[in-house]
């Protein structure tokens, strides 16, 4: 399970930076990580990145809320990413 964790961990901050890269609006809104966040994971080495995953625990956390996954697995999969964010204002 840790490994399950750390690959994940990876995998969450290769994509962030990799879309940031790209366009950091997008980051900042499909991962919900503040601009500075994203500034320092841009920053970051290859290196730097594999060490912070390395970590038993998630680094970041889900965006789904208990109120909101029966809503979103009801809904079309072509509809889920729009409705994050809709979602989880309304549950709050």
């Amino acid at each position: 399970m840790p490994e399950d964790i750390r690959a994940l961990n990876l995998h969450w901050l290769m994509v962030l930076r990799d879309l940031a890269n790209r366009d950091p609006a997008a980051a900042t809104h499909r991962f919900g990580a503040p601009k500075e966040l994203i500034a320092s994971v841009l920053r970051m080495s290859l290196e730097e990145i594999q060490k912070l995953a390395d970590c038993d625990a998630l680094l970041f956390a889900p965006k789904i809320t208990s109120q909101s996954i029966q809503y979103l697995a009801a809904a079309p999969a072509a509809m889920r990413p729009a409705l994050v964010g809709v979602s989880n204002h309304a549950a709050a």
